[in-house]
């Protein structure tokens, strides 16, 4: 396990936690309860991103960006994304602007083109992810669905 406290310019300096499960699968604790975990399958060139509970909207993006730099260590060369938000509580409409002019272009840049979104039933978490389809334009496919089997069998049939 490693761990990185947020940066400065982070309105929390609780300890955030990381731990690599193997090349291919990497957990996220806060205050030493799992929040995220993100794994890949390269078949499929798939990353499937799982959130639960509450989440800080800065502590989202933070986990982002050090997955982010744990998937290009491991050469993740992902096209699909899987996120499942399921079991996530509250919004994260702060979090979507910068998803989309930081870091989903980049994604994109590298090769990203499909995202399945498995829905919360939270009230702001389902504005949150409306507001996200909103932003994201055309950037790349993008489709939500209410429950994981669903989401799965969609993403998995897109082209590689």
């Amino acid at each position: 396990m490693f761990s990185l406290k947020l940066s400065e310019n982070h309105n929390n300096k609780d300890l955030v936690e990381y731990k690599q499960i193997n090349t291919q699968h990497i957990q996220g604790f806060f205050e030493d309860n799992l929040f995220c975990e993100c794994q890949y399958k390269e078949d499929e060139k798939l990353s499937i991103l799982s959130w639960y509970g509450y989440i800080a909207e800065n502590i989202i993006i933070d986990a982002y960006i050090n997955m982010g730099i744990f998937a290009k260590q491991n050469n993740w060369h992902v096209i699909k994304t899987l996120t499942n938000i399921s079991k996530i509580e509250g919004s994260f409409h702060k979090t979507n602007e910068w998803l989309v002019k930081n870091y989903l272009p980049k994604m994109v840049e590298r090769g990203f083109k499909y995202s399945a979104i498995v829905n919360s039933k939270d009230f702001f978490s389902i504005l949150a992810t409306e507001d996200q389809a909103d932003l994201i334009d055309g950037l790349y496919v993008n489709e939500i669905f209410d429950n994981y089997e669903e989401a799965y069998q969609w993403i998995i049939t897109q082209p590689i």
